[in-house]
């Protein structure tokens, strides 16, 4: 079984994965509780030529088809920026229980950021976010890639 650290590394390696076939350099994994791996994903929107193929949206379809079921109560996500709303709404519709990421994102976060989908005052008290995980590989990977697109 994994730490929470280590689940992360492997987010990150999953983002480098994105950075090499030129998507934005985004991880992600699903495990238990107890850090067993049961999903990972990296942003595949261009190469899929879809829109929702974010690192989360697919590590939560594998990790609901592996599992043959839609709830994730008892699961963590790990993903190196912080989930967009489309990706904090399918957190909540999948009723992940903990969610940890790298590296805020100002413009497009759902979670704490701006749009705040998940507010843990109010409706979701029972999901426990770890922000700020393993911030400076995340962060170094998406510089050098919006840097490499100038």
């Amino acid at each position: 079984m994994l730490i929470p650290l280590e689940l992360m590394k492997i987010a990150i390696n999953e983002a480098k994965k994105a950075y090499n076939a030129n998507e934005v350099p985004v991880g992600s994994v699903i495990s238990d509780l107890n850090g067993k791996v049961v999903a990972k994903a990296h942003n595949q929107v261009i190469s899929l030529n879809d829109p929702t193929a974010h690192a989360e949206i697919l590590a939560i379809r594998s990790a609901c088809s592996i599992l043959n079921t839609t709830n994730l109560s008892n699961y963590q996500i790990f993903s190196t920026l912080e989930p967009c709303c489309m990706c904090s709404g399918a957190i909540l519709t999948a009723k992940i229980k903990r969610i940890y990421f790298g590296l805020y994102d100002e413009k497009f976060g759902g979670i704490i950021s701006s749009n705040k989908i998940i507010n843990t005052n109010n409706a979701y008290p029972d999901i426990e976010i770890y922000p700020e995980m393993l911030t400076q590989p995340s962060k170094k990977l998406l510089t050098e890639f919006f840097q490499k697109l100038r």
